[in-house]
């Protein structure tokens, strides 16, 4: 498939001259679906940034056309998997390009389909969109997960400040003649990592659940608390 391609398109020994790959968006669907998902997600974690994904939702949305991302932690166990290793635009990623997927859907239940028009015109605004990006895309995120359309929970959301607070103890455990014990070195481990649950556990579940986010809500009105990050 893609892998293929990419191989043909970059090794092959035609005299056709080749652009430079500078975004990549693979198409991923059959007659008829009813939603787009998009999927980010590629080997070894690997995901694409986040203003590439951004501007196709926000074309897609520009022509109500459905638009769905995996959920948080359907996407966690899909990386904790390497999912992402079978995805079609991952051989994009692994030569650094941005790229995703997308696939389209239809459940058992759905009789309407998407408008091929609707979709095709989204299509053609996202093209017209990434022919200005005159340089690589930096501005936004490259580590992410959905939590709806329009909103992420970013890595520093929870990530740095968690490895701040574990500096100290790290330092304790490496410097302490306990260290020296195999026992209660892995002890020490194991509450470093109990530590960590329990300080990023909470703001993930905040960022992913968006009914405990709205019971919490009018307690912390300046925290402005919504089920995560909004997407740039």
């Amino acid at each position: 498939g893609a892998r293929a391609w990419l191989r043909a398109y970059l090794g092959g020994t035609s005299a056709v001259r080749r652009g430079t790959l500078r975004q990549a968006v693979v198409i991923d669907t059959s007659s008829g679906p009813s939603t787009l998902l998009t999927e980010v997600e590629g080997v070894n974690g690997m995901v694409p940034n986040q203003d590439l994904v951004n501007t196709f939702v926000a074309n897609a949305e520009k022509y109500a056309l459905p638009i769905q991302h995996r959920e948080p932690w359907e996407s966690v166990f899909h990386t904790l998997l390497n999912g992402g290793v079978h995805s079609s635009h991952s051989p994009f990623l692994e030569l650094h390009v941005p790229a995703f997927t997308v696939r389209g859907k239809k459940g058992k239940q759905e009789r309407a389909s998407m408008d091929v028009d609707q979709f095709m015109r989204s299509l053609e605004g996202l093209v017209r969109s990434l022919s200005y990006n005159l340089q690589q895309l930096h501005h936004s995120f490259n580590f992410y997960f959905f939590t709806g359309p329009n909103r992420h929970i970013s890595s520093g959301l929870y990530l740095y400040p968690v490895f701040a607070m574990q500096l100290p103890l790290i330092s304790f455990l490496m410097t302490t003649p306990a260290y020296r014990d195999i026992r209660s070195f892995l002890v020490g481990l194991g509450s470093v990592a109990v530590v960590i649950l329990a300080a990023g556990s909470p703001i993930f579940l905040l960022g992913t659940n968006a009914d405990l986010a709205s019971a919490i809500a009018p307690l912390l009105p300046a925290a402005g608390l919504g089920g995560g990050g909004a997407a740039p």
